[in-house]
């Protein structure tokens, strides 16, 4: 599978029809990016450019839509951490994000030790 900006613009506004993504931004305030890191699958960055937001998926790491689909509603919990200003300082994954998480992860059926 070859990872685009519009594949992963189009997997966003698929997850927005899903909690907790619901009330997140449309995707034209969002800029999608494709990266070739060995190190992070996915990555949420607030002031992308030109757009507001900036999420970026590894095309070195992410191969299958499942491994995408995962990757994106990681990157968007991160995001919607941001705009509700729920992150937590020199914490990357806090008790909400993981709450969140494993919430989403019942909802889809995911495993959510995977995530």
């Amino acid at each position: 599978m070859v990872i685009t900006p519009k594949i992963l613009q189009v997997t966003y506004v698929f997850l927005k029809a899903f909690e907790p993504f619901q009330d997140m931004p449309p995707a034209h305030d969002v800029q999608f990016k494709i990266n070739r890191c060995d190190e992070n699958r996915g990555y949420f960055h607030q002031g992308g450019g030109s757009k507001e937001y900036l999420i970026m998926v590894s095309a070195r790491c992410i191969n299958h839509m499942d491994s995408l689909v995962k990757v994106m509603s990681h990157e968007m919990l991160h995001m919607k951490q941001y705009i509700d200003d729920t992150e937590t300082e020199d914490v990357v994954h806090n008790k909400e994000f993981t709450a969140l998480g494993q919430a989403l992860c019942l909802e889809m059926g995911w495993d959510p030790g995977l995530f």
